[in-house]
């Protein structure tokens, strides 16, 4: 019914068999990666710190598909204000189906005050070729978070809430 033939041209050889396993698989019953962020996944340490007191982020990044990811790409996003460029980093993670991966990196806010905007994407410059799967929940998969929100002028939070598209707290 299929014909196929495999030449080695790498050490790495695919299987005839679970190829074709895969491909006969009715699609709405393959495993999908989903990856999210929300507010809480986002940490710092410490919680309320002072002007221009160094700080640990701590991004949580989960998969709550049946399927593994491999190579998605977290965006994080420092700024003071919403006007602001602030700064960026980028890290690339595997995340297993149902499971987790953790980020981590140093920053400061020179007011005292901030906001950390993460978002996940599935599908990057990163993503393996065999493993283009689009997110099933793309609206889950951007979050923020404000560091000491007392210290924020009036109606800060509300800014970034309307312009990012992202949930947050």
């Amino acid at each position: 019914r299929y014909a196929v033939r495999w030449r080695a041209t790498s050490s790495m050889l695919v299987q005839a068999g679970a190829s074709r396993m895969v491909l006969d698989t009715d699609p709405a019953l393959r495993p999908i990666g989903d990856v999210s962020i929300s507010p809480d996944d986002i940490r710092v340490v410490p919680s309320n710190p002072a002007a221009a007191q160094p700080l640990t982020v701590a991004i949580t990044a989960r998969n709550r598909g049946t399927g593994d990811l491999f190579k998605v790409a977290i965006h994080v996003a420092l700024a003071t204000s919403p006007t602001d460029k602030g700064v960026s980093r980028q890290f690339v993670v595997d995340i297993p189906a149902n499971g987790s991966a953790e980020v981590t990196l140093q920053s400061v806010f020179p007011s005292g005050y901030g906001v950390i905007v993460v978002q996940a994407t599935q599908l990057s410059e990163h993503s393996p070729f065999e493993n283009w799967t689009p997110d099933p929940t793309p609206e889950d998969a951007c979050a923020f978070r404000v560091v000491n929100p007392q210290l924020t002028p009036p109606r800060y939070i509300e800014s970034f809430g309307a312009d990012s598209g992202c949930r947050g707290k």
